[in-house]
């Protein structure tokens, strides 16, 4: 398996062969750590299908592209013999009746296959696998994978459907959660079908949970901004794991998912706070400065004059006006052809990885 083993935290495993076809308009449920059910490929048949109303047909075949970029080819079909070193989701060598047998979905979204082990079957529901003691692997469900179709424009990630001629931009809600504001960004988001990513303070969120699991229920990004909005390069080491750390640990507890990203408060950092952070770190390259002018109107314009393909807009989970820009922002954007997804999504779509202590600005 060599370095294929590191795809048990990391990617969903499709055996099959040849091209993949998709129905159009159906939505593919494409969760990370989800194996997706191609063909007939296990006694029950498929959990999910390639197709959404019915099966992706035997021999076809998707490929797979991880957020690193990393491409997984399918073996042979599931009719067939899965190849050796295939075994990542059936027996090493074994018929293909176990190949691509789908992972059980917990509450998390977060079930794993141990990738390279024979013939483990499913995971239990909300199982990490065997590498839940990884951090990395706790973060599944922030991972994003990019499953190709046979329009070479067209692919899906996270059960949406993702035109690559379209531009794709980020916006981003920091010091939540705060549902007056929140529900508000996540009723528009909903009407039209769009994504956004949530940068939230840890020890506001125990209180707000039912907000906080909207946002996972919806696909949403969790994200960490700090445990107490600390400014992080003013505190020691030690301070900045342990901000790090709790803010992650109440998102988890609230809602089963557990963040992959950070932005550090007022984006103030040092070689300490670089060193220590453990996390990628996302900035912005759009400052709407909500905050400050408090004013709907120039929320809306500084975005709307602005935004371009890869951008990432910073706006606060504060503030009615930023509700209010926000209801004027995402159908504008959505008439002009954007597809807004989360941070995690914009940066696999654009083929950037993302790594613990380095800065995003925008991709």
């Amino acid at each position: 398996m060599r370095a294929k083993r590191f795809l048990t935290w990391a990617a969903a495993i499709v055996l099959s062969l040849n091209t993949v076809a998709f129905a159009a308009e159906a939505a593919v449920i494409v969760q990370p750590g989800v194996v997706i059910g191609g063909g007939n490929n296990t006694a029950e048949g498929p959990q999910y299908s390639l197709a959404g109303e019915g099966e992706a047909e035997s021999g076809q075949a998707v490929m797979i592209i991880t957020g690193d970029g990393e491409v997984i080819k399918s073996g042979e079909d599931a009719a067939g013999e899965t190849p050796e070193g295939q075994g990542a989701s059936a027996q090493e060598g074994s018929s293909g009746d176990n190949a691509g047998q789908a992972v059980t979905e917990g509450a998390s979204g977060a079930g794993v296959m141990d990738a390279g082990t024979t013939g483990a079957g499913a995971a239990e529901a909300g199982d990490l696998g065997t590498a839940a003691s990884d951090p990395a692997a706790e973060s599944i469900a922030n991972r994003n994978t990019l499953v190709a179709t046979s329009d070479p424009d067209i692919f899906y990630i996270n059960g949406r459907q993702i035109d690559k001629t379209r531009p794709v931009a980020a916006l981003t809600y920091d010091d939540g959660p705060h549902p007056p504001v929140g529900n508000r960004i996540m009723d528009v988001m909903a009407q039209y079908g769009q994504k956004c990513t949530f940068f939230m303070v840890g020890n506001r969120v125990s209180a707000r949970a039912d907000e906080v699991k909207r946002m996972a229920a919806e696909g949403h990004e969790l994200a960490n901004h700090s445990h107490s909005h600390a400014y992080l390069n003013k505190v020691s080491a030690e301070a900045v794991r342990q901000e790090v750390a709790a803010c992650n640990d109440a998102i988890a507890a609230a809602a089963g998912v557990r963040p992959g990203l950070m932005r550090l408060p007022g984006g103030l950092k040092n070689d300490t706070v670089m060193s220590n952070i453990g996390m990628p770190v996302i900035l912005w390259n759009i400052d709407t400065r909500d905050w400050k002018t408090r004013n709907s109107d120039q929320v809306t314009a500084e975005v709307l004059n602005n935004i371009k393909d890869g951008d990432v807009v910073l706006m606060h989970e504060l503030y009615n006006s930023t509700a209010d820009a926000t209801e004027r922002i995402v159908p504008e954007l959505t008439a002009r052809g954007f597809q807004l997804v989360t941070v995690s999504e914009l940066a696999a779509i654009k083929g950037v990885g993302l790594n613990p202590g380095q800065i995003y600005y925008s991709f």
